[in-house]
């Protein structure tokens, strides 16, 4: 043990052992209160530092993979605030709850792009992520068992998409998007992620509605807008045209029915 004291005598510091581990100890004006302490633990060295009434404020010590990791408390100095650490793919900044719990969690992925995890009360499942991929930033939300349920993501045209997932978070069942021609879609899908519907705008700025067959690969019927007004027109199976009703320029409503080939009323 060596201890140094101030010129009233009051202990200022001291070394000493502790569990037959070297330590260090520098104590308050008074000689009352250690304020900073500097030690080790099972896993490496291992400094402390206090309020002046003693109760612990931070930690910087070694976790158990040999990283570097500070701690910062609350005030009664019983429960971590705020952590900085290292995982496998770098720096890690995570903040607590009043009682310990995680909440958020930033990170970098396994491609160095950043990430923000929110997190649920208990603080073991994220709900909320911001995150980054090839072609921008990513906002996900998920369910409340972790599942994914809505992506808000970029194109690789830099158009922006939003995508909503099934209750396992793992097939897509709507996408709103926008095409090549800088045009609102809505894309709904069935339990197979084929398509099924589509909302979209025609080259003169005219909303239409499509309905899929079960492969998604043909449309069936369509709800649409000429110049004349409205037109509903359905197809055989293989896509042709078979029915069209509408308006004529006189605001007269029409009906046709097409031949096998869809190109000739009969």
């Amino acid at each position: 043990l060596v201890r140094v004291n101030s010129t009233d005598g009051a202990l200022s510091a001291q070394l000493f052992n502790e569990s037959s581990r070297g330590a260090f100890g520098a104590y308050n004006a008074g000689g009352s209160t250690q304020l900073n302490y500097v030690g080790t633990d099972t896993n490496g060295g291992l400094s402390k530092t206090t309020a002046t009434d003693g109760t612990l404020s931070t930690e910087i010590k070694s976790d158990s993979s040999s990283r570097g990791e500070v701690d910062v408390y609350n005030a009664a100095g019983n429960t971590v605030q705020s952590k900085l650490a290292v995982d496998n793919n770098g720096g890690v900044v995570q903040t607590n709850a009043d009682d310990g719990t995680k909440s958020t969690e930033l990170t970098s992925d396994s491609s160095n792009r950043g990430q923000v995890d929110v997190y649920n009360a208990a603080g073991n499942t994220v709900q909320s992520k911001l995150a980054a991929d090839a072609n921008g930033g990513v906002v996900q939300t998920n369910a409340d068992d972790g599942t994914k349920s809505v992506d808000l993501t970029s194109d690789s045209n830099n158009r922006g998409k939003a995508t909503v997932y099934n209750a396992g978070g793992d097939e897509t069942r709507v996408v709103m998007e926008v095409d090549s021609n800088d045009r609102g879609s809505t894309s709904t899908l069935d339990a197979n992620e084929n398509l099924s519907t589509k909302i979209t705008s025609d080259t003169s700025n005219r909303g239409q509605l499509e309905i899929y067959n079960a492969a998604g690969d043909a449309v069936q019927s369509k709800l649409a807008v000429d110049a004349n007004g409205g037109i509903i027109s359905s197809k055989a199976s293989d896509g042709t045209l078979s029915t069209e009703e509408g308006s004529d320029g006189n605001k007269r409503g029409f009906s046709k029915l097409y031949n096998a080939a869809g190109d000739a009323a009969r």
